[in-house]
């Protein structure tokens, strides 16, 4: 059980970031991407937005993992501390090629979940869109 909540984290995260008008950064590239392969945009900008991106997403990443991590608690001695330490341990033991291709997978599937929402008229299609390439699309 603690798997399955665990795992619906990601899809409503992206959901609020996607419904407040924000970007992660596998969404960012893929769209931006897309947009200078079509010649909409030039190299330059590209790396801009790159930049500006990447460094955007590592301060919100550093702010939730400070909040959500060492003021809230979580990474004080107890039985949060040991489960992060535990993850960690089996992520760095994972063979390096395994992890790569998985990361690839993750990032090409987010990159699916941002083009979906694109195509959402308003905040409902967001959401259905995003659980269903999230929990749907694995049942068929």
């Amino acid at each position: 059980m603690a798997s399955l909540v665990g795992a619906s984290v990601f899809p409503i995260g992206l959901i609020i970031i996607l419904l407040a008008g924000g970007e992660l950064v596998t969404g960012n590239v893929m769209a931006v991407s897309t947009a200078m392969y079509a010649r909409k945009i030039t190299v330059g900008d590209f790396l801009i937005n790159l930049l500006e991106i990447t460094l955007a997403n590592f301060v919100g990443a550093v702010c939730v993992a400070y909040f959500f991590g060492h003021f809230v608690g979580l990474t004080h001695v107890g039985i949060f501390q040991s489960a992060v330490i535990m993850m960690a341990k089996g992520k760095i033991a994972t063979p390096f090629w395994q992890s790569f291709v998985s990361g690839i997978g993750c990032n090409w599937l987010v990159g699916i979940a941002v083009w979906l929402s694109f195509g959402a008229k308003d905040g409902a299609g967001i959401v259905g869109g995003l659980y269903y390439l999230s929990f749907g699309a694995k049942k068929g």
